[in-house]
């Protein structure tokens, strides 16, 4: 078994080391991949087609339990993103396995999509030495079939939130009830599932971008202040603020909001207003708002200083804010629009790396990072 666990191990350093490109250490994510794929021609010199299983937290190979595998934190996270199995045969080449690596990435960040360059394999990719997937109760006990389940989609909760928005583009007050009944149902939903991530309700047609990515955000949001230990009063005021978060864009144009090309000067000076004016929506709607009302104005503004609206004086933006931002970001990148096709998920988790101390706020991404892999 000794050939398994060095190689097991060397799989999850890979693992651990997915950021360091982003960072700039590509030779020494190269290292790590060379050192794991080492390992893993020492194992097919023993083994012409290792299988491993990932059951209960455990790693299985050749029908045992690898008892000193027993503490492997990648086999929580591999089988909630669907990969249950992993099936290696010789003649795999350096190239292939790292095609593999990175669909493996992609795999425990899952979005919407595929990959925009050509030359990155997307999370579909197929491969003649490698396969993996989800394990079923048929005579093979395989399964070809890949991902992590079907999501529970919230149309009701969705439509809910189109129906809020609805209030503020007619001019009406926006309900605080209704709010608080969305967000605690998201609530109710996000303690049914093991990931956030399977909630996230697919973007159907371009008009319905502002209510889906309200949710969504907000269900990302929740789902992180949970992570960070936040009180249920706290989660659920994070929540009220993040499904409004977006509520001023009611007011901008739709040939704005949907337009597929670059948006001139002029239009971006009237979409760049829509903070100010859900802001004030927002404090026109009642008591409560307050903190609706602080996201609202404060998202678009950045850590670096950038973004809008600008600011006269340089000060810290709310707790709130900064961790939902990045949530908002996640969820803008995954989904399609108009002008761009959405983005994969290591993608983006490198793009959130990447933007560390610059757009975003360090310890939110750190935050963020940890919840989509714990």
């Amino acid at each position: 078994m000794k050939a398994v666990v060095d190689f097991i191990g060397r799989l999850g350093k890979v693992l651990d080391a997915a950021g360091l490109a982003a960072e700039g250490h590509t030779d020494l994510v190269i290292a790590i991949e060379d050192a794991a794929f080492k390992a893993l021609h020492h194992l097919l010199d023993q083994e012409s087609k290792p299988v491993f299983n990932f059951v209960d937290g455990d790693v299985i190979f050749a029908n045992q339990r690898v008892r000193r595998l027993s503490a492997w934190k990648w086999t929580t996270h591999l089988t909630r993103a669907g990969v249950e199995r992993i099936e290696i045969s010789q003649g795999v080449a350096r190239k292939e396995f790292g095609d593999f690596l990175t669909v493996l990435l992609a795999r425990l960040y899952p979005a919407t999509g595929g990959a925009t360059d050509e030359s990155v394999p997307t999370p579909d990719a197929e491969f003649s030495h490698v396969r993996f997937g989800q394990l079923d109760a048929g005579e093979q006990g395989w399964s070809g079939e890949e991902g992590p389940g079907s999501p529970r989609w919230l149309q009701e909760e969705a439509e809910a939130t189109g129906w809020l928005l609805g209030q503020a583009a007619r001019g009406e007050k926006i309900s605080g009830s209704l709010t608080l009944a969305v967000v605690q149902s998201l609530s109710v939903a996000l303690h049914q599932e093991q990931s956030v991530l399977r909630l996230l309700v697919p973007l159907k047609a371009p008009d319905e971008y502002t209510a889906i990515h309200s949710m969504n955000a907000a269900l990302l949001a929740m789902g992180l202040a949970e992570a960070l230990g936040f009180s249920g009063a706290d989660v659920t005021a994070v929540g009220e603020a993040a499904i409004l978060h977006d509520v001023g864009q009611t007011r901008v144009p739709d040939d704005i909001v949907r337009k597929p090309g670059e948006l001139s000067p002029e239009e971006w000076s009237v979409l760049k207003r829509h903070p100010v004016e859900g802001a004030r929506m927002l404090l026109d709607s009642g008591p409560g708002m307050e903190l609706a009302a602080t996201v609202a104005y404060e998202h678009h503004i950045r850590y670096d200083g950038s973004g809008y609206p600008r600011v006269r004086y340089a000060r810290k933006l709310h707790r709130v804010t900064q961790l939902f931002q990045v949530c908002d970001v996640y969820d803008a990148l995954r989904t399609r629009r108009p002008f761009r096709d959405p983005w994969p998920a290591g993608r983006i988790m490198s793009h959130l790396r990447a933007q560390r101390g610059k757009t975003l706020y360090p310890d939110a991404v750190e935050a963020f990072t940890w919840m989509m892999v714990s």
